[in-house]
């Protein structure tokens, strides 16, 4: 009888046992990432007052205060197929220019915005970013032409030929230069005399670059004929 009662028993616990197991816990779900496109917004607009950003008619609070030269570094914007897009004064709200038709940001990847010209004939231009990685040893570097004398110009790095007849308003692919402090030279080859020099800038293994054309040889000052270096990582 006894033996029975500690069988029973022993069961008994065995059950209350299993009963108390802890519960396998409930997984976290991972977030779905919020769909973005990487955009620069770059102010190369001569005589601009300074300036903001508008995506479909709303001032972005992460794209105001550029001035001349300067860039929003990379934000995120809602992608979209015709995203509505414009700089407009900072301080008025007025638009600088025509109001972009509609450019297509696709999720996940990178572009630049520029405004270009001159505050009474402005323009703006969209230009895609590869930003994948150079080769071991190498920086990634392009031009874009917004010198409002309208020349063409041949891109030169450290000797080398990046670049031939590079028209006003528009921007060569990068191009693979091997790492160092290079010269740049950007020369309009029917005017000797018309050239902009950056002697040296240093370019960094893994690096990407834009050498940005803007003023005319004609002013002084800021709005001379500059060649400026946009570092994109």
């Amino acid at each position: 009888m006894k033996k029975s009662v500690y069988l029973a028993l022993c069961v008994s616990l065995a059950v209350a046992s299993c009963s108390k197991k802890t519960p396998t816990p409930t997984p976290t779900p991972t977030p779905t990432p919020t769909p973005a496109a990487k955009v620069m917004f770059v102010d190369a607009c001569l005589d601009a007052p300074t300036l903001a950003v508008k995506i479909n008619d709303t001032t972005m609070s992460a794209f105001t205060n550029l001035v001349f030269l300067a860039n929003s570094g990379y934000k995120n914007v809602t992608p979209g197929s015709s995203v509505k897009t414009s700089f407009v004064s900072a301080n008025t709200g007025l638009p600088m220019g025509n109001m972009a038709p509609g450019y297509n940001f696709v999720d996940g990847s990178y572009y630049s915005v520029f405004l270009y010209g001159t505050v009474n004939s402005a323009s703006m231009a969209q230009v895609s970013d590869d930003l994948t990685a150079p080769s071991s040893g190498k920086s990634k570097v392009r031009l874009v032409n917004f010198c409002n004398d309208t020349l063409s110009y041949d891109f030169y790095v450290g000797g080398d030929k990046i670049d031939s007849a590079v028209i006003f308003g528009s921007a060569t692919h990068f191009t693979e230069v091997t790492a160092g402090d290079k010269n740049i030279i950007i020369q309009a080859p029917v005017d000797v005399g018309h050239q902009v020099t950056i002697s040296p800038q240093h370019f960094a293994a893994g690096k990407i670059y834009t050498v940005m054309v803007t003023g005319s040889r004609a002013y002084t000052g800021a709005d001379s004929l500059t060649a400026t270096v946009i570092t994109h990582n």
